[in-house]
């Protein structure tokens, strides 16, 4: 589903339980100087997974650093940092990143992976696996632990 890009389109879960439905969704945004390929991902995932039934946690590679890491490189990495820092913003409207402000999950020191947290959950671990990191990676697994409905469930993503 979703803008298919370099990577694919988005990869959805949908989880129905009692206790609710939760979905998680797995992306790998645009990368280099694409912002609108970003913003079409971004706009894509707040039309289609957005639901006040459930509860959603986003987890990918959005290509953005939203703590503006290595400014002085931002006209090689994006061809429009306004478009890229709304982007960011609108996502926002699906719940909270743990990671905001943490640390880099790059090897170049940059935040471009993000787990976006529904507001109704509770985020009970947020750590940069920067150890479990192999050869041929550039980025670092991401892990998060939230509370749903009273259970703790456990999401990594990378």
């Amino acid at each position: 589903p979703g803008p298919a890009g370099r990577y694919g389109g988005p990869s959805i879960v949908r989880i129905a339980s009692e206790r609710g439905d939760l979905h998680f969704v797995s992306c790998h945004a645009a990368s280099g100087r694409d912002s609108k390929g970003r913003r079409a991902q971004i706009a894509w995932l707040l039309s289609n997974v957005r639901s006040p039934a459930s509860k959603t946690v986003i987890a990918g590679d959005f290509n953005i650093d939203p703590d503006g890491r290595w400014s002085f490189l931002r006209p090689i990495l994006t061809d429009s940092a306004s478009f890229d820092r709304a982007s960011w913003r609108a996502i926002k409207v699906l719940g909270r990143d743990p990671g905001s402000g943490g640390p880099a999950t790059t090897s170049l020191g940059r935040r471009n992976d993000w787990v976006v947290v529904d507001s109704r959950m509770q985020v009970k671990d947020y750590k940069v696996l920067k150890s479990a990191r192999r050869a041929g990676m550039d980025q670092a697994p991401v892990f998060v632990s939230v509370g749903y409905s009273g259970a703790a469930r456990e999401v990594a993503g990378n």
